[in-house]
């Protein structure tokens, strides 16, 4: 171990634990080591350039593309093929893969798509195969298809049309829009449960629902306008990402949960029932009400993360502007403790029409996250729980006479949450010449 992560001048013994945690006895005193939540493998320590985009096949191969190379990562091996120049260019920007349900990888970039064979290792420009049609692709579809917008160089915009590529063909996309949608260019498709559709351009957002369509579009500025992915939230709602903020649909319109992202680039559900967002600051996971934060002092590599992945054992996989990074939920699993501070004997009972002001604290068992990151919920006299927020303090005002208790608990930055909230019991008093008892 490097002296100058650990000051101690001897040590004297160590002892091991599983998931890589290990005690040391030093002049210094008793030190442990725990890995984080996020780690890098093994296999790919060596990766800190910028990671585009990730994807799993259904063999359970990871593909992920960074420094210029398309690499596979499989049972802790992994594998790289450089991308070649096209059309006498440098290596194209990739920026999504799509795994196809012939086993080739759909390769998208800005000026061409490229088909990728894992048993051959070969790279193939696609471009409406054989004539001068372009497809970009625009979604992933249940059964390994990927929906795609087909369009001719020099065609209006409004000729754009949707179509399903199968790694050998294109075919007309069944329920297409028969009006045009507002835009000129589809930017996203996403298929929902019981067989919706959701589709963005630059303008607004098209809904497939009961074998019908509906446009929500601009110029009101209360529907998202160049959505960059969905997902669908607990009971059936539909999240989407802008560059800046998260919408959701409500059933009727769109609603914004929250906003302030600084350049968002995935939105994911996970199995568990948490919605990621990727963004430049950040991974921010919505989870118990609460939105946490997951940074560099998380594990991650880098706070700008790119992409995001579930492969199909449930493993969730970042792509950092540093590198991959691995989700290791198993690392912390202790949630932390909260206290409430006591009030003073004159503070318990509080005069009618006076601030109540309460201040708690937690304290996480290994201090996995340190005090000023933990998240809060608190509730009065058993109502519903506030969302997860950073603040340690509420003021009640102008309570109703009578006992009063309250609850706080706290959540760590891995999403455990206090199981025993803390508890306090205080009073509102009347004044004399309004209480009948002292009368």
């Amino acid at each position: 171990m490097d002296s100058e992560e650990t000051p101690a001048w001897h040590y004297f013994d160590a002892a091991v634990e599983p998931g890589g945690i290990f005690w040391m006895a030093t002049s210094d005193g008793l030190l442990r080591f725990a890995p984080l939540a996020w780690q890098t493998p093994a296999a790919t320590q060596g990766i800190v350039s910028p990671v585009s985009c990730i994807a799993a096949d259904g063999s359970g191969r990871l593909w992920f593309v960074a420094g210029n190379a398309l690499h596979s990562l499989h049972e802790a091996q992994r594998r790289e093929y450089p991308l070649p120049a096209v059309e006498g260019k440098d290596a194209p920007v990739i920026s999504a893969i799509f795994p196809l349900r012939n086993g080739a990888l759909l390769m998208q970039s800005e000026d061409t798509m490229l088909q990728f064979n894992p048993g051959t290792g070969a790279f193939e420009p696609v471009a409406g195969r054989g004539d001068a049609r372009r497809i970009k692709p625009l979604g992933l579809l249940r059964d390994g298809l990927v929906a795609v917008r087909e369009s001719r160089p020099g065609a209006p915009p409004q000729e754009q049309r949707l179509a399903i590529y199968d790694g050998l063909r294109l075919a007309p996309f069944p329920d297409a829009p028969r009006e045009p949608i507002p835009g000129t260019n589809l930017c996203r498709l996403f298929p929902a449960q019981h067989g919706d559709l959701w589709l963005s351009t630059e303008r607004g957002t098209a809904w497939y629902h009961d074998r019908k369509w509906r446009v929500f579009a601009l110029p009101d500025r209360n529907t998202p306008e160049g959505a960059l992915c969905f997902a669908e939230a607990a009971e059936g709602r539909i999240w989407c990402a802008t560059s800046d903020r998260i919408w959701e649909f409500d059933g009727r319109n769109w609603l914004v949960v929250r906003s302030g992202f600084d350049g968002i680039h995935a939105l994911l559900k996970t199995r568990d029932g948490s919605l990621w967002v990727a963004s430049n600051n950040g991974l921010h996971r919505f989870w118990q009400g609460g939105w946490i934060e997951n940074g560099r002092e998380d594990g991650l590599p880098s706070s700008a993360v790119r992409e995001m992945c579930e492969d199909p054992r449930g493993r969730l996989w970042a792509g950092t502007a540093r590198g991959l990074s691995l989700y290791h939920p198993e690392a912390d699993t202790d949630p932390p403790r909260t206290q409430i501070q006591e009030l003073t004997a004159k503070e318990t009972n509080v005069p009618e029409g006076a601030t109540v002001t309460l201040t708690f604290s937690g304290q996480d068992k290994w201090n996995y996250t340190r005090r000023p990151r933990l998240l809060y919920s608190h509730r009065l006299d058993g109502q519903d729980w506030s969302p997860f927020q950073p603040a340690n303090n509420i003021a009640f005002i102008d309570l109703p006479a009578g006992k009063h208790y309250f609850d706080a608990r706290a959540m760590d930055r891995n999403g455990n949450v206090d199981p025993n909230p803390a508890r306090l019991e205080f009073a509102v008093i009347l004044p004399w010449y309004k209480d009948r008892a002292s009368s």
